[in-house]
């Protein structure tokens, strides 16, 4: 296998890529795991360059490495807590050392399976810094109530014990330090709120800035424990320090290493006069060596995937609440539908309790897991407040109807019928009752949002065959897919373009809003066949077909999102004639007025019968005198101009 080593201490500079044997397994407790990625340390440095080779003596070719995640490939005949397969991440014990290289080796007891919302890579960075922070913090347990000051809070296990202290050991305030340009990245690298208080090292003496005998546990990660022990509480307070150095007798137990008698008693003697001052201003003083531990890994990966799905949580509660925001400034929206949990004025507040008719015993029932219904507590819902009717609700995107669970809703059983999906997966929105029509998937495992539908040749990339050899229930993975905060930010795009113009009713007293992408040149004449079938009856909803559906997500990132649908386009160039270039030129040029003659019969009518009232897509009322209206009869004359994707619905209109 390739793999990094050297045959002698050495520099980064130093290190070798090249063929050293394979791990086998040798005990019944191992497993092999290809490696899919390593992380580095300062201690796979130091230890490389010969740092402690008085206490330590290393055998070559040393293979540097500690921590990895990978694939389980072989496993021991006594291990029961992984299989082949399984993925996992590790940091490795002394004896097996060597992550740097395609497989390496570890007892069961290292390794913990790798949080399904991270990366291999992302999971690599993981196991020895979180693992020091994380038994850091256990020396001091509940930290409710209490402060914590941590020097250099964005060094790496700075920023673990930050986050974890606050957001799993409850500590009621956390302080740190960081240099003036790393202030603005607190926040953003921690989360807002993990950080009360910030110092600015290169300015102020955190000592000035600290009251004397006020902080609970200090998390020494710059061996300048001693400088602050005037900080630390009296009595109960604890200074915990990963920098100056363990005992010998430490070495030894936790470290499991060999350490020469000499050695080991000026390190005793050396930790032994520390916890001496320390304990004559009344402070626990104690040297955290961490120690390699699957369980604890395990313990981690929890409280990351909770992490990962609160950061989940807020990334589609605000994509959803954002673009629900901007499509109640519509014509046909009353703004009152948009409706918010409880107690929150803003959708990405998830400190309420939340909705509190969700339907939880269904939605157990039928297989969601605690993450979803928790997201569904949480979720801005748009609903017409006088009817719990669920066809009645608006529509998020084209032939969709959003799924109100706030009221008890739970989404049709025939979607789990057509299409089952993972428990981690949820409807946001049912087809709206058409032969096209599309249902929203969020799926909080991966944080993206799925177009599902039954008409396959709408909303996959595979070929019909291709997707019958899938089995039922993977299926709709073949289906189109989006980042969450992508997907609504398109439709948001999209939203904001929409025209609109009045159409006749029944009675000169009221009219329909029909919406259409604002024409950005002339394209060729559709199928006119559907769209006037579709026009007869414009004063009840309009459902477009497959022809009218915006439906071209798959376009590339750069492309235009309203661009014409490439399937009214011929497939083999043509070159027009002279003669029929001129042909051409003049239909584009009766189009053209036929466009504006409607357009001037449209303000006609709409001066002399209606006083139409109307919210634009800015939010503005609308004037009368405005030009950019048209009547339903324009529908057919403008089919050569305009892609229409949207729904006819009554507004008022008086008279």
């Amino acid at each position: 296998m390739q793999s990094y080593h050297i045959n002698t201490y050495s520099t980064p500079q130093g290190y070798e890529l090249g063929q050293l044997p394979r791990p086998e397994i040798e005990n019944a407790d191992e497993v092999l795991i290809k490696v899919h990625a390593a992380s580095v340390n300062p201690i796979d440095v130091k230890m490389a360059s010969g740092a402690a080779k008085m206490i330590i003596s290393l055998k070559f070719p040393y293979k540097p490495g500690y921590d990895c995640a990978g694939t389980v490939v072989e496993v021991g005949s006594q291990v029961t807590r992984f299989k082949v397969g399984d993925e996992v991440y590790t940091r490795l014990p002394e004896s097996t050392r060597g992550s740097w290289s395609e497989y390496a080796k570890s007892p069961e007891e290292f390794l913990a399976l790798k949080p399904k919302n991270l990366t291999f890579e992302e999971a690599a960075s993981i196991p020895l810094t979180a693992l020091t922070a994380f038994q850091s913090l256990q020396v001091a347990g509940d930290l409710s109530g209490k402060t914590v000051f941590v020097p250099a809070g964005l060094s790496g296990t700075g920023a673990y014990f930050c986050q974890l202290a606050k957001n799993v050991f409850k500590a009621d305030k956390v302080i740190t330090t960081v240099s003036t340009a790393k202030i603005p990245k607190v926040p953003e690298l921690l989360g807002e709120g993990v950080v009360d208080q910030i110092i600015d090292y290169t300015k102020s003496d955190p000592k000035a800035e600290i009251p004397a005998g006020s902080v609970d546990l200090m998390f020494d990660t710059l061996g300048l424990a001693m400088d602050y022990l005037s900080l630390i509480r009296p009595q109960t307070g604890y200074m915990i320090s990963i920098s100056t150095t363990p005992s010998g007798d430490q070495f030894v137990k936790d470290g499991n290493l060999e350490v020469p008698f000499v050695f080991r008693k000026l390190l005793n003697f050396a930790d032994s006069a520390r916890t001496w001052r320390a304990s004559r201003w009344g402070v626990t003083y104690k040297y955290v060596l961490m120690r390699p531990n699957g369980r604890d890994l395990e313990q981690l990966k929890d409280q990351w995937s909770s992490f990962m799905m609160k950061d989940a949580h807020e990334e589609a509660i605000s994509a959803v609440s954002n673009f629900y925001k901007v499509i109640t400034k519509l014509a046909y929206i009353d703004p009152a539908a948009l409706v918010y949990p409880p107690g929150s004025s803003e959708a990405t507040d998830i400190t309420t309790s939340g909705w509190p008719n969700i339907n939880t015993a269904e939605l157990r029932k039928r297989g969601k897991t605690d993450e979803v219904i928790t997201l569904l507590r949480y979720l801005p819902y748009l609903r017409r407040p006088e009817s719990p009717d669920s066809k009645r609700r608006w529509m998020v995107a084209p032939d969709t109807i959003a799924i109100a669970y706030c009221d008890g809703e739970v989404y049709s059983d025939q979607l789990d019928e057509i299409q089952p999906t993972p428990g981690h997966c949820i409807w946001l929105a049912d087809p709206a009752g058409t032969e096209n029509g599309v249902a929203l998937l969020l799926d909080m495992e991966n944080s993206t949002i799925t177009e599902y539908s039954v008409r396959i040749d709408r909303t996959i990339g595979l070929s019909t065959d291709e997707y019958e050899l899938l089995s039922l229930e993977d299926r709709w993975m073949a289906h189109f897919t989006w980042p969450i905060a992508k997907f609504f930010d398109t439709w948001t795009q999209k939203y904001e373009r929409l025209e609109w113009m009045p159409a006749y009713h029944d009675s000169s007293t009221a009219g329909t809003a029909v919406w259409f992408i604002s024409p950005t040149r002339g394209e060729k004449d559709v199928d006119r066949e559907d769209e006037e079938g579709d026009s007869e009856d414009s004063d009840e909803s309009y459902e477009p077909s497959s022809e009218d559906s915006d439906d071209d997500y798959e376009s590339e990132e750069d492309s235009d999102p309203y661009e014409w649908d490439s399937e009214y386009e011929s497939e083999d160039e043509y070159e027009l004639s002279d003669d029929e270039g001129q042909v051409e030129a003049s239909r584009e040029e009766s189009v053209a007025n036929d466009y504006h003659q409607s357009k001037s019969e449209s303000l006609n009518w709409f001066r002399q019968d209606v006083g139409f009232q109307v919210r634009m897509g800015d939010g503005k009322s609308l004037d009368p005198k405005r030009t950019d209206l048209r009547p339903e009869e324009v529908v057919e004359k403008m089919a050569g101009q305009a892609h229409l994707i949207g729904n006819a619905v009554d507004v008022n209109c008086q008279s």
